[in-house]
């Protein structure tokens, strides 16, 4: 591959996921090379150019581009400010990676959509869970055989945060994802939890899919441990996974199938996976090197804003506690 690289967001996101995974691809590929960075912290942008080792640092992302006219951009910047950034640069017609959540609301993803489609830019968002070593071998596993039900839970611990809906984002979209249908309704029940702090709450939730999927979510924010688990169930079968998120509890993920009563299959994250690390394990340098893959052959990548828009739309009714979630009243 032939391509410059840009990085826009050198907040901790960006050091803990992006910056291992673009060494990892720099050393891989010689024909990489990462041009530069920009933060409104300077100092960060300086820090994550000096840790990479090449490129430029920048105050001003907007400089950045025109000195050094990237052929891609990875955008890591806070969702407050996400949508009006990769609004600018799909316009602009540079291709973009975009972290979650896409914008602060669905909103502002159907504007990001609309962009899109005006300009046909190359895009991805950056929904890792579709790139965990541990997801692409459940999805081997299943072997085309649809998918009945999920039990799927997010527990977190601590997170006192308004705005949990944009992590939980993740566990919406992986279960579309997963499901392979756009979502038909949703039913959410809502448990406060006074003694976290005012608007924390366990939320539980029932979907249902057009392919005929049906799926059960809870998320737990003041949980005792971070975790994420699901349970899929498919004719004469079940699968487990238990991903390792963050590299909690030292775990390295688990993938199981049962059969009959019986375990026909067992693998831990180790021996499917693209490496120990947590950059490698939670599917952040999958994720970057299919982008860089896609963009160096001038094609639209699998996970665009089209298949991300159905999650935020979920998103939207957990953060504005709605009980019900229908796709013709969510606009």
């Amino acid at each position: 591959m032939e391509l410059s690289i840009c990085i826009i967001g050198c907040g901790g996101q960006a050091f803990q996921s992006h910056l291992p995974s673009l060494a990892r691809c720099l050393r891989e590929d010689g024909g990489l090379r990462f041009a530069g960075c920009s933060d409104l912290d300077e100092e960060r942008a300086r820090r994550f150019r000096a840790e990479l080792g090449q490129g430029r640092s920048y105050g001003d992302w907007r400089r950045m581009l025109r000195e050094e006219r990237p052929d891609c951009v990875l955008l890591v910047t806070p969702f407050t400010v996400t949508a009006a950034i990769a609004e600018e640069l799909l316009r602009l017609g540079v291709p973009t990676l975009l972290e979650k959540p896409l914008g602060e609301n669905a909103a502002q993803a159907r504007a990001l959509l609309q962009a899109a489609r005006d300009s046909g830019t190359i895009h991805q968002v950056a929904f890792n869970r579709r790139h965990m070593p541990l997801i692409r071998a459940l999805l081997d596993r299943l072997q085309g055989r649809p998918i009945r039900h999920i039990d799927y839970r997010m527990h977190r611990v601590d997170r006192r945060e308004d705005h949990f809906h944009t992590t939980a984002v993740h566990g919406l979209d992986l279960c579309l994802y997963l499901a392979g249908g756009a979502c038909l309704e949703m039913h959410s029940l809502y448990q406060p939890l006074p003694d976290q702090g005012i608007g924390v709450q366990n939320v539980q939730a029932l979907c249902r899919y057009g392919s005929g999927a049906t799926a059960s979510l809870s998320f737990c924010p003041c949980a005792g441990l971070v975790c994420e688990q699901l349970a899929v169930c498919v004719d004469g079968g079940s699968l487990f996974v238990d991903l390792p998120i963050w590299g909690a509890r030292g775990n390295p993920g688990l993938l199981a199938e049962y059969s009959g009563g019986e375990r026909v299959f067992q693998a831990d994250g180790l021996a499917l996976g693209d490496g120990p690390a947590m950059f490698e394990s939670n599917g952040f340098y999958h994720q970057l090197r299919s982008f860089l893959q896609d963009v160096d052959a001038g094609r639209m990548p699998a996970d665009t804003l089209e298949t991300g828009l159905g999650a935020m739309e979920l998103s939207d009714c957990l953060r504005e506690g709605r009980a019900l979630y229908r796709p013709d009243a969510a606009l």
